[in-house]
Parts: structure tokens; sequence; C-alpha cells
């Protein structure tokens, strides 16, 4: 191989895209973990496996799925223009925002700094596989209901549906059927929950920012589904969460006659004992309802979030959360 043919493969894999693709980015998940050997390591919790014993894994190898965002039948060129699209407008622009969302004395941001804070949020809502294996599993098992009702001495393996679509099982088995529609739901799913993410930033892009700082010994997880905004994603009413390191979580409320903020600052609050413990059960407690497989962070701090959670009350949550709202007022 000559040196320019070499030179030119050289620059062939630089500009290639990863088929290894991150639901939850690197640079997120690196501010939970701790650099070695000029990697970044955390410790992972299969929450659904009875043996959820921590282990400790690279963030390269955690909250990632092959082709996850890749559309097949697009030219190659287009195949991962939605990879590409998270990459170039929302990852690379996170350094900046979690400088801004750290540095205690950053209080005015611009416009531009609220649109990044903001889209960063709610992209990483609608860019897990949350959604798409949830329809998956109820769609895999149509399939399978359906599947039973053809008959394999038929010369027509196809199972019809209302709106003149049809799943032709003809040379396929039930699996690579399901592999297939799987696949089509997933790039289906992927591209409206792009559309998704643009309308819900739109919509929220006024609410006000909050830093809140936990204080020792309280610690944050997260997981591979870490933002916090229940079922009714497009209720004005609700308030959003997420982690985003180990101290630090970020509340987004939305502006309402009781509460209304300037929207060119960043609101913070320095909790106190009772409040960071009464945050951190709650965050972390969700991390562990709502995660899909992973909750991520140091050792310790993932065992004594789950041992938190099983023993949750939620009486005596609700009395010291009052307290502490009583106190404040």
């Amino acid at each position: 191989m000559s040196f320019i043919q070499f030179k030119k493969k050289l620059i062939h894999r630089s500009m290639s895209e990863p088929k290894r693709q991150h639901l939850v980015p690197k640079c997120y998940l690196k501010n939970f973990a701790l650099n070695r050997k000029k990697e970044w390591y955390l410790d992972a919790c299969n929450v659904k496996l009875k043996d959820q014993k921590p282990f400790n894994t690279s963030i390269n190898n955690i909250c990632v799925e092959t082709e996850f965002y890749t559309f097949h039948k697009l030219p190659e060129k287009d195949k991962r223009f939605l990879e590409r699209f998270y990459s170039n407008n929302i990852e690379n622009d996170y350094s900046e925002v979690y400088d801004i969302l750290t540095n205690p004395n950053k209080i005015q941001i611009s416009s531009n700094q609220r649109f990044k804070i903001i889209s960063f949020i709610i992209s990483q809502h609608f860019r897990t596989a949350k959604i798409t294996n949830a329809f998956s599993k109820i769609w895999n098992r149509a399939i399978e209901h359906g599947y039973n009702f053809i008959n394999p001495e038929s010369k027509e393996r196809k199972l019809h549906f209302e709106d003149g679509s049809f799943l032709d099982f003809k040379e396929k088995n039930l699996d690579e059927v399901k592999i297939e529609s799987n696949n089509q739901n997933r790039e289906f799913i992927n591209i409206q929950n792009y559309y998704r993410f643009r309308d819900l930033t739109i919509r929220r892009l006024n609410d006000i920012i909050i830093v809140n700082k936990s204080s020792s010994p309280y610690k944050f997880i997260t997981s591979d589904n870490p933002v916090i905004i229940g079922s009714m994603v497009y209720n004005p009413n609700i308030s959003i969460h997420i982690p985003i390191n180990h101290n630090h979580s970020i509340s987004l409320y939305p502006q309402t006659e009781e509460m209304s903020a300037d929207i060119k600052s960043i609101f913070r609050t320095e909790m106190n004992d009772e409040i960071s413990y009464l945050q951190t059960l709650f965050i972390n407690s969700v991390q562990i309802e709502q995660c899909e497989k992973f909750i991520l962070g140091s050792e310790q701090t993932l065992e004594k979030a789950v041992i938190e959670a099983k023993n949750f009350d939620e009486k005596d949550f609700k009395i010291r959360s009052q307290k502490v709202i009583t106190n404040t007022i």
C-alpha cells in the first residue's frame, strides 16, 4: 500500500459515521464517571435482573446499540443523518451547557444558551429506546397472536391489517418477520420522536431553569432513561427533571401566575440536608422505576439508591416534603 493510499484510508475512517450509537451520549455519562487510563468508567446495575450487583464499565460500552438511529432504506450517505444530527447539534454543545449549569457564578444566560440547555434535556427524553421498546413489545404480541391464525398449508401466508397493509410470512419464520417489523417501527418512531423533540423544545423555551445542588452525603444517580417527564409530555403544567452529575440536577418549571421568573436567568438552590435527602430520593427512585435496564453512577451510590427505593414510604415522603414547603414559605 502506498503512502497516498494509506492517507486516503485514514481520511475515510475519520469521516465514517459510527454504527455503535449511544442512546445516552458519552458527553453526559462521563460526568458520572471516573477517568482511568484515558477512558471514563462508571458503575452500572441492571435492575431487571435478580442479581443486581453493580459492575464497572467504560462509558463506551453502556447505553449503546448498533444502528439504532440508522435508516437502512436511505442512500448510504443519508442513512445515519439522525445520529449525525444528535452529534453535531446536541452533543457538541453539551460541554458549554454543562459548564453553564455547574458554574455557581453563572446567572445570566443568552437566548442561544437557553435554547441549548432546553434542547439537550428534551432531546434526551426522546432519543432513548424506551418508547420504541414499549411499542415493539405490544406489536410483537399482536404479530404472534395473528400468526397463530395463519393456515400453514395455505399458499398465501399474509397477516392483513385494516389499513390495507400486511405482513408476509412467505419464506420467513415468525422471528424473522418480528425483527423486520421491529426495525421498521424503530425507524418510524425515531423520526416521529425527532419531530416531537423539536416541537416540545419550542413549547418549553420559556421554562424556568433551576439548578439544584445537593449537599453531601446525598448523591444523584442516572440511568439509560434519565429525563423525568412523565407520560403526559405535552401537559404544559408538568415539571421536567434530569440529574447531570452526582451533585447537580436540573429542573424545568413552566411559567405560571403563581410561579414566574426572568427567562434570562438561571436560578440556583443550595439544598440543605433534608431537602437534599428528599430530592435525591425522588430523582433516584424514579431513575430506578423508569430505566430500561441500567441505573448508573458509583457502586456505593447505586446500592444505597436501590435500598432506599425498596424501602420508600410514600406517606412519610409526603409529610416530610410538606414540612419543607411550610418552613420555606
